[in-house]
């Protein structure tokens, strides 16, 4: 836990943000996003993995905002930049993906994923979360991973289907990379 110190300095600190995402729209959109926010800044943007490569390091964000899915980017980026800046919190925000696609950004390391369609509000909300290091994924999102859940044991959250916000723990959040994984009640148990 935090001490109210380290609160009030958390509160206080500006946290930098870098976007990688193809969409030209989609980085000035969250740019918009992030300029309203308090304690945050922009450190930099890349529409191609070329900027990516030229900008990440010298930005040294503490949050990597990144739609993998962009013509440039994928898993393997993220997996790199866990590896290159382990400081870093990363958000995935992408358009609505397979259970597989999931599977693998959440195995590269992803603190975060919502959805381009998600409102202000819960974008907001996740770059916050992911700032702090928490886990913070769309309903939806969660809802493509937990498609196979129906063990009582497993104790799921009910998935309305909505793009509300879920803040998980981290043994949810194993459990759910089982099932992502594939792996049957039974094997999650042992």
């Amino acid at each position: 836990m935090l001490t109210f110190a380290r609160k009030i300095f958390f509160i206080m600190t500006v946290k930098s943000i870098f976007i990688a995402d193809g969409s030209f729209i989609a980085r000035t959109g969250l740019k918009m996003i992030i300029k309203e926010m308090k304690n945050f800044r922009l450190s930099g943007e890349a529409g191609t993995l070329e900027e990516f490569n030229k900008n990440i390091l010298i930005a040294k964000p503490d949050v990597l905002i990144i739609d993998h899915t962009s013509a440039d980017f994928s898993s393997a980026v993220i997996a790199l930049t866990n590896k290159i800046l382990p400081g870093t919190g990363i958000l995935a925000v992408t358009h609505g993906e397979s259970k597989e696609t999931l599977t693998g950004t959440m195995n590269a390391g992803v603190t975060g994923y919502v959805l381009k369609e998600c409102c202000k509000q819960e974008i907001e909300d996740a770059i916050i979360a992911v700032s702090k290091r928490e886990k913070f994924f769309c309903g939806k999102i969660l809802e493509t991973l937990l498609i196979q859940c129906t063990s009582p044991h497993l104790h799921c959250k009910k998935i309305t289907g909505s793009c509300e916000p879920l803040k998980i723990t981290d043994r949810e959040m194993e459990i759910i990379r089982h099932i992502a994984d594939g792996y049957t009640n039974k094997e999650i148990a042992d």
